[in-house]
């Protein structure tokens, strides 16, 4: 127990050294850098996930957003670029929930139905607590950007994310 609160007492007072920048940052998730330049990799040890899964679920989800942008640029609105450059969680959210479905035996009528009629709530609560123009056309805007990140993650998800319910007929 002593040689536990010794080392929790070791990283927190590392941890307060002043941190310098140096001209190579290292290629560490979780780290602290002592006041004599060492470097330390606490990914594992302290901050508790593994490095090499987090970067390959950011991988996947910045090639799925590329894909995103790409499928857009052809589109004369901007604003639907604007929406997943300010949204990429909800566009993220949308494919993992969408896999999630398909994986776990929902049909994709059925996971669209169901999602489409929270939106239809989350829309009817919105305009009937509306108080003014402006906050409703904002909820408006938050409806629309639900169902394009739906529409979306229907067609692509399944690329980045599950590509083994891609495979089966009528998914």
């Amino acid at each position: 127990m002593l040689k536990l609160f010794l080392g929790v007492s070791a990283i927190a007072t590392l941890s307060l050294l002043p941190f310098q920048a140096s001209a190579k940052q290292p290629d560490f998730d979780c780290y602290i850098e002592t006041g004599s330049k060492q470097v330390i990799d606490l990914t594992r040890s302290v901050c508790g996930f593994n490095a090499e899964k987090v970067s390959k679920a950011a991988k996947q989800d910045n090639a799925y957003l590329a894909d995103i942008r790409k499928m857009m640029k052809g589109q004369t609105d901007s604003s639907l670029i604007e929406m997943v450059e300010a949204n990429p969680s909800l566009f993220l959210e949308a494919a993992s929930n969408y896999c999630e479905a398909l994986q776990s035996g929902i049909s994709e009528g059925q996971f669209m139905e169901r999602q489409y009629r929270q939106a239809m709530e989350f829309q009817e609560t919105s305009i009937s607590s509306s108080e003014n123009r402006q906050e409703y056309e904002q909820r408006q805007q938050e409806f629309q950007l639900k169902l394009v990140a739906l529409s979306i993650a229907t067609s692509l998800a399944p690329k980045h994310y599950c590509p083994q319910v891609a495979a089966r007929p009528n998914r």
